[in-house]
This record gives C-alpha cells, sequence and structure tokens, in this order.
C-alpha cells in the first residue's frame, strides 16, 4: 500500500512538472504542446483524469492534421462509428468461375510478347 501511494506521488510531482515547463515553453521557444503532452503521458498511467484529458487533447490534435475527419461521438464512447460486417464468402458462381479456371491448362493464349 506505501509502495503504491510512493509510485503515485513520484508521477504526481514529475509528470505535473514536465506538464508545468510545457505550459511555460508555450509562450516561451519550446515545444510547449509536446511537453503538455508527455506530461500527461506521464501522469495517464496512474490517474484517469489525466488519461481522459490526454485522449481529448490527442483527438484535438489529430483534427488540425490535413486529411484526417473529425472523430464522431461514437467513437469517443469506444463504440465503432460504422458497424463492421464479416467478410463475404463468394458467391456460388463466383466459386465456380475460380474453379473453372484454376482447373484450366495453362496454355499460353495469352498475349504474346512482341
Amino acid at each position: 500500500m506505501l509502495l503504491k501511494t510512493a509510485r503515485k506521488v513520484v508521477v504526481l510531482v514529475i509528470g505535473g512538472t514536465v506538464v508545468l515547463l510545457g505550459v511555460v515553453m508555450i509562450v516561451t521557444p519550446g515545444p510547449g504542446i509536446l511537453g503538455i503532452l508527455g506530461g500527461l503521458g506521464i501522469l495517464a498511467t496512474e490517474f484517469v483524469f489525466a488519461r481522459t484529458l490526454l485522449n481529448r487533447m490527442k483527438r484535438k490534435m489529430r483534427e488540425f492534421i490535413p486529411g484526417n475527419p473529425p472523430e464522431s461521438r461514437s467513437a469517443e464512447a469506444g463504440s465503432p462509428a460504422q458497424p463492421t460486417e464479416p467478410p463475404r464468402s463468394p458467391t456460388p458462381s463466383v466459386r465456380r468461375e475460380v474453379s473453372e479456371i484454376e482447373r484450366s491448362p495453362a496454355s499460353g493464349d495469352g498475349p504474346k510478347a512482341a
């Protein structure tokens, strides 16, 4: 029990320090956002509030990347936005055509090289 508490205190101090350095680096030269995300990553190893905040910030950062559509609310809850269908097996006619192709002899009727 004492070890868990000590670990939480150490994570809180280190993660909090990195977050504060990130906030300072926003107004001074330096990678402020990366510092904040790194500090939240450290805090997220022990604290749920930091994990939630980190996931929100990751989603917001993805919106700024061109070509990435914003995620829907259903993806936030952990369920997929679109239900996935199981792969469909080929229809009998397609299976028949495939088996006919597999059985046909390789006769070199294809395009000839010039």
